[in-house]
């Protein structure tokens, strides 16, 4: 008999703890522990930071200051 309180990673394969998991869009346990999906993202991440360049955008001018009148 399968323990019921475990669940099955769906990339790395491991049997986890349901708190492992973190919760999917539709509130209900996600398929991919929180280790995978972490990576997951990493690796997603770090091949666009090495694909898209930054533009600099130029500085606002500063605006002219009205002269105190006494």
């Amino acid at each position: 008999m399968k323990n019921l309180k475990r669940q099955t990673c769906g990339r790395c394969h491991k049997d986890l703890t349901p708190g492992a998991f973190s919760p999917s869009k539709r509130g209900k346990p996600g398929k991919w522990c929180r280790a995978c999906r972490r990576a997951y993202r990493m690796e997603k991440v770090g091949a666009k930071k090495a694909t898209v360049k930054k533009v600099r955008r130029p500085s606002k001018p500063a605006r002219p200051v009205a002269a105190a009148t006494t």
